[in-house]
C-alpha cells in the first residue's frame, strides 16, 4: 500500500503542476507576478541572476529486481550567477553559487538492487541542505581560453552530452555511470576543490583538463567543511572535443574523447585485506589506489527543418572502458535518440529512447555469487546487463516539464543488495520525472540549473 500511496502522490503532484500551467501557455499577468519579474529583471540588468529548480522523480518496479517497491526522490536547487563584467568591470568573469536540498530514497538501493540508479537525481542518502557549488570562471583572449576554479563536481564539466539528461535512468544521466561512480569523479552537491582549463584551438576544436579533489567525507556534511584533511587523492580528467553549434549548421555534430586518472583509493569488489573472498570471510575490503578510464561520446542531429528551430532528431552514443577489473562495471556502451518537437504544435516536447550495455566484472560477479551462497542460495548473475528507457517529455509551459517513462532492465545486477538467495529477474520500472525551473517559469533570460549533476 505504501508503494501505491507514493505513486499516487507523485501523480497528484504532476497533475497539479500540469493543470495549473497547461491552461495558460503564457506566464500569468497579475501585479504580484509583474512585480517579481520586474525585480528579477532589474537584478539581471545589474549582473545578478538568481535561479531555482526542483527535480522530482518517482519510480516503481512492479516486476523483477530483488524486491518490489516504489520510492520518490528529488532535489531542490537555488543559487545565483554573478556577471563580474557588469558588477566590477572584469570582462569575461563570473561567479556561480548553488545550495541543494536532497530528499527521498533510491529505488535501486531499496528494492531493485542495481548499482546504477534508475532515478538519476539521487546523489547521496543525506537528506539535508548542501552548500555545493561556489566557482569563479573566466574567459580570456577572445574567449579562446576558459578556466574555472572553486568547489564543484567533475560531472558538471567532463563527460557530458546534452541528450543524457532527457532521461530518468542514471546509467547515463548526467554522465555515464562508469564515469559517475567508478572513475574518481565527484558529484554535486558533494562539491570538492577543483580547477579546470579549456583552450579553443579553432571555433570547433578544444582541449580541456582539470584536477579535482577526491574527498568522500564531504558527502554527509552541509558543505561548509572546506579542509582537505579527509582527502584521499586527486582525479585528473583530460578531454578533447569537436563541437558544432546549431546556429552555424543545420545538422551539428559533437564528439568528445577523454581519459581519466585517479589515485583516490577504492574498494576491491571481491578480495578482503587477507586476499580471500570478502563475501564468505568478511573483514575489510582490499583497497586499490589507481583508476584509469577512457571514453568516447558523440551526438549528431540527423533531421531539422531549418536552423531557426529547436525541432529535430538527434542520435547519440558512447563507449566507456575501465582499465582494470577492480570495479563493478568494466565497460559501457550507450546508444539512443531524442526527437524534439514530434508535433509542430508542440515544438518543445520530446520522445527519447536510450539503451545501455554494461559488462559486470568477473570479480563483482564472484562477489555476488559468494554473497548468495552466504545467504543460503545459489546462482550466478549474467555479466551482460542491458538497461533500456523510453519516455515522452511534455513541455507543460516554459520552465515546467513532465516526463513519464518506462525502463526495462535485462539481467539486472544486485550490487546494491548483494545478500539475496536468487538471481534477480529482468525488471520493469515505471517512472515519472517532473522538472520545474522557476526562472523559465517566470520568463527570465537566464534560467540555468546551476549544475545539479
Amino acid at each position: 500500500m505504501e508503494v501505491y500511496r507514493k505513486f499516487g502522490m507523485a501523480v497528484l503532484f504532476a497533475a497539479v503542476a500540469f493543470v495549473s500551467t497547461a491552461a495558460r501557455a503564457d506566464p500569468p499577468q497579475d501585479e504580484t507576478f509583474d512585480s517579481l519579474r520586474s525585480s528579477l529583471l532589474s537584478l539581471h540588468d545589474s549582473g545578478i541572476d538568481p535561479r531555482a529548480q526542483i527535480i522530482n522523480e518517482f519510480a516503481t518496479n512492479p516486476v523483477g529486481g530483488v524486491h518490489r517497491g516504489g520510492t520518490n526522490v528529488g532535489q531542490f536547487q537555488f543559487g545565483a550567477d554573478f556577471d563580474l563584467d557588469k558588477l566590477a568591470g572584469i570582462a569575461g568573469g563570473k561567479i556561480h553559487t548553488t545550495i541543494y536540498r536532497d530528499y527521498g530514497d533510491s529505488l535501486s538501493l531499496q528494492s531493485l538492487g542495481t548499482s546504477f540508479k534508475v532515478q538519476e537525481i539521487y546523489k547521496n542518502p543525506y537528506n539535508h541542505l548542501h552548500f555545493g557549488l561556489l566557482t569563479y570562471d573566466q574567459k580570456m583572449f577572445d574567449d579562446k581560453l576558459y578556466f574555472i576554479v572553486g568547489r564543484t563536481g567533475t560531472t558538471s564539466i567532463f563527460g557530458r552530452l546534452k541528450e543524457f539528461c532527457d532521461f530518468e535512468n542514471g546509467a547515463e544521466c548526467g554522465v555515464p555511470v562508469i564515469l559517475k561512480s567508478q572513475s574518481g569523479f565527484t558529484l554535486l552537491p558533494s562539491a570538492t576543490w577543483a580547477g579546470a582549463v579549456s583552450y579553443n584551438f579553432t571555433p570547433q576544436v578544444s582541449l580541456m583538463a582539470g584536477a579535482f579533489e577526491v574527498n568522500p567525507f564531504i558527502a554527509h556534511t552541509w558543505g561548509f567543511d572546506w579542509a582537505t584533511t579527509h582527502a584521499t587523492g586527486v582525479t585528473v580528467p583530460i578531454e578533447v572535443a569537436y563541437s558544432e553549434k546549431a546556429k552555424d549548421t543545420q545538422y551539428p555534430l559533437n564528439i568528445k574523447f577523454g581519459e581519466v586518472y585517479s589515485d583516490g583509493a577504492h574498494s576491491d569488489p571481491f578480495f578482503n585485506t587477507s586476499g580471500k573472498s570478502l563475501a564468505l570471510n568478511k573483514g575489510k575490503a582490499q583497497q586499490v589506489a589507481i583508476r584509469n578510464t577512457v571514453y568516447g561520446l558523440a551526438d549528431k542531429t540527423i533531421w531539422r527543418p531549418d536552423r531557426t528551430t529547436s525541432r529535430g532528431i538527434s542520435v547519440f552514443g558512447g563507449y566507456v572502458r575501465q582499465l582494470d577489473l577492480t570495479e563493478i562495471y568494466g565497460s559501457q556502451l550507450i546508444a539512443g535518440a531524442v526527437w524534439t518537437g514530434p508535433l509542430a504544435s508542440r515544438p518543445q516536447d520530446t520522445i527519447g529512447f536510450v539503451g545501455n550495455y554494461l559488462r559486470v566484472t568477473s570479480r563483482e560477479n564472484e562477489f555476488l555469487r559468494d554473497s548468495r551462497i552466504k545467504a543460503g542460495g545459489q546462482g550466478l548473475n549474467n555479466p551482460d546487463e542491458f538497461p533500456l528507457e523510453l519516455n515522452y517529455g511534455f513541455a507543460v509551459t516554459p520552465g515546467v516539464r513532465f516526463t513519464p517513462s518506462v525502463q526495462y532492465i535485462i539481467h539486472p545486477d544486485n550490487a546494491s543488495i548483494p545478500a539475496t538467495k536468487t538471481v534477480p529477474a529482468d525488471a520493469w520500472v515505471l517512472g515519472i520525472k517532473l522538472t520545474i525551473n522557476f526562472g523559465g517559469l517566470l520568463g527570465l533570460p537566464s534560467s540555468g540549473s546551476g549544475g545539479g549533476d
